[in-house]
């Protein structure tokens, strides 16, 4: 199987930083997944195409949401009569949506293309593809998820994200779907997620969440202390009573949400902090 890297140097004319920025965008990037519902691709132009022809780098799908695309797509070849506006947003450098045939397949799907830069420089494009037929009822966290994937995909497309000290993800790590909490600059929560309210409750934390400190819940940690004095995103753990959870914080500058954690665990046993499972948080 082919990795990023080997497709690259293969395919594309990257190397060097600009391949590397890629590996760790794809290292970072299952949480976006899952934030918008809807498949992620990486693509970048064929080496002397001329942004004529893209081949898929890496793909992830969400956990939140159906795929659109239950094959591997790694390595498939794009070409500008089936999706024009890869083409268009290459040249323009610029953010373009509009709904397109799925690659390879007959279904609609909403697609938005966002250039991927670094230092100025546009080395490739991340698309967002969302299914038409099966769209999302619309609520709180729909509109929570979206706003804040909205909020990346800018950063993505000014070449703020991923962070340079990311840390490679594993797979075993938990997804948004774990539960979701966004704290402003105070600390103050300003949303979580059903499932991070119940892990909340496994922890045996029942204060209301909604608007209180972080300390007040008792779950402000080194990991969050960093970020919110300046940190990019540092992996954490939060103990209470019986059960433990791994968390991490991510800064997303400067926004209204700024700030999210994504906590995950199963209660432990006895008196032991050893979570249930290994959890991270965005």
């Amino acid at each position: 199987m082919s990795t990023l890297g080997d497709l690259a140097q293969l395919r594309t004319r990257l190397g060097g930083p600009d391949l590397v920025h890629l590996e760790r965008l794809v290292a970072s990037w299952r949480p976006l997944a899952d934030l918008s519902f809807a498949d992620l691709l990486l693509l970048a132009p064929i080496a002397g195409e001329e942004g004529h022809r893209f081949v898929v780098l890496a793909q992830v799908r969400p956990v939140t949401g159906q795929t659109n695309y239950p094959q591997d797509l790694v390595g498939t070849v794009v070409d500008e009569v089936e999706r024009p506006l890869l083409a268009r947003s290459w040249r323009a450098g610029e953010l373009v949506e509009a709904d397109a045939h799925a690659i390879g397949a007959k279904e609609r799907v909403r697609v938005q293309c966002i250039p991927v830069r670094r230092s100025g420089k546009l080395v490739a494009l991340l698309t967002r593809e969302a299914s038409v037929t099966f769209a999302r009822h619309t609520g709180e966290l729909e509109r929570t998820y979206l706003e804040t994937f909205q909020r990346f995909s800018r950063m993505v497309a000014d070449g703020s994200f991923p962070f340079d000290l990311d840390e490679v993800e594993t797979e075993s790590a938990p997804r948004v779907g774990d539960g979701v909490i966004l704290i402003d600059d105070d600390t103050r929560v300003k949303f979580a997620s059903p499932n991070a309210v119940s892990l909340l409750h496994r922890l045996g934390i029942h204060t209301y969440a909604q608007r209180a400190h972080l300390a007040d819940i008792g779950t402000l940690n080194g990991a969050d202390m960093s970020i919110l004095t300046g940190g990019q995103q540092l992996p954490g753990r939060t103990s209470h009573a019986r059960a433990a959870c791994g968390n991490r914080g991510l800064w997303v500058p400067p926004a209204r949400r700024k700030r999210w954690t994504r906590p995950s665990t199963r209660p432990g046993a006895g008196s032991s902090s050893r979570p249930g499972a290994a959890a991270r948080s965005l």
